[in-house]
């Protein structure tokens, strides 16, 4: 469980440091950092086989 908080919120950072260098808005921060994060998760979880219901 650790390790999936750690991915989600490491690319939430990763995504909301592009958004900052694309100088979005706020919103636009919170939006592409949360689509990149758990999308980003249920990938890897798809591609290590493990139930994507985890989340």
């Amino acid at each position: 469980m650790t390790w999936t908080v750690l991915h989600i919120i490491a690319y939430a950072i990763s995504s909301a440091f592009v958004a900052l260098q694309a100088k979005y808005s706020f919103i636009g921060i919170f939006v592409l950092g949360l689509t990149t994060s758990y999308g980003g998760s249920i990938i890897r979880n798809i591609v290590l086989d493990i139930l994507v219901s985890n989340i």
